[in-house]
């Protein structure tokens, strides 16, 4: 056990025994913590467990959990499952589980942080982020886009592909981008001048693959967060994205959120430069499709253009 245990004499649980109880080290504690404890194989209610000597009922989820997870293992030897089955079978309801298929982020996860204090009403924890995932009654608002796209980089080249130190890579894609909201009853951000904030989240994946051969090419888990305004420091209410892309790096973006009409995207150039001087591209012979080269995507498909 994780914690001293025991039972409280004279008293009579729900499974018809004396209650359990857990005690901590602070002994001056006034508060009592009870936490109903579910089946395992069920997810209803079983039992009260009582926790005295704890300061904060997260403490008591955390030696509960443990207890748990204590009982399960010896639940698993004692059962000797030969099959993977019977083990799932000895987990909680709702801890996700092996299963084959692709990779998605459909959980019921929700934030439900204990506040030292109230905060300030908020219309909608998400803001602007709330188009990412449309409304739900049960505040489980999901949504999945999909579309197909096209990129283009210059990236290095080392003896791969020619003799060049570089390669120009062309790419037609099918991307698929999922949403789940995952504010719960909101994320609480706690500081010491500034009063508790609770922000509001969406956890979001984005898969990327070839379009002609299916090879994947990006993958990136991550969240946006909605940040209300603050008053110390004073800030104006913002935005942030943290994602993490294996080939890549782990990134935190953080800005403002404003409504705009249906994006528009000038056309770009392609050529390189170099850093600070945009005006004095080098034209390379690869950006003429019409020219071979080794140092390009070889071009299986379309109509050749002899432009940059």
């Amino acid at each position: 056990m994780p914690a001293d245990y025991g039972h409280i004499r004279a008293t009579e649980g729900a499974d018809g025994e004396e209650i359990d109880c857990f005690f901590g080290t602070e002994h001056d504690r006034q508060k009592v913590w009870v936490l109903d404890q579910p089946w395992p194989d069920t997810g209803l209610f079983d039992e009260a467990k009582v926790f005295l000597g704890y300061a904060t009922v997260y403490l008591c989820c955390v030696i509960i959990s443990v207890a748990s997870t204590t009982d399960r293992r010896r639940a698993r030897r004692r059962s000797q499952a030969d099959d993977l089955t019977a083990v799932q079978g000895l987990a909680y309801p709702g801890r996700p589980q092996a299963t084959g298929g692709g990779m998605t982020i459909d959980n019921d996860f929700h934030f439900a942080h204990e506040r030292t204090t109230q905060p300030a009403a908020q219309p909608d924890m998400l803001g602007l982020l709330r188009g990412f995932v449309g409304s739900s009654p049960t505040g489980d608002a999901k949504r999945t886009w999909k579309g197909s796209g096209f990129n283009m980089l210059w990236r290095p080249n080392h003896g791969q592909s020619g003799n060049k130190d570089f390669f120009l890579q062309l790419m037609f894609t099918e991307e698929e981008l999922r949403f789940t909201e995952i504010t719960g009853y909101g994320i609480v951000n706690r500081g010491f001048l500034q009063d508790d904030i609770v922000l509001g989240s969406v956890a979001y994946l984005q898969q990327i693959k070839d379009a002609f051969d299916q090879s994947g090419q990006h993958f990136e888990p991550g969240v946006w967060i909605n940040v209300p305004q603050l008053t110390n420091p004073t800030e104006v209410a913002s935005v942030a994205r943290l994602g993490s892309i294996p080939h890549g790096a782990t990134i935190c973006l953080q800005g403002i959120a404003t409504n705009f009409a249906q994006p528009q995207f000038p056309q770009v150039n392609i050529t390189p430069f170099p850093i600070g001087q945009p005006g004095t591209g080098r034209v390379f012979p690869e950006q003429f499709l019409t020219w071979p080269s080794a140092a390009r995507t070889p071009l299986n498909q379309g109509q050749a253009s002899e432009n940059p």
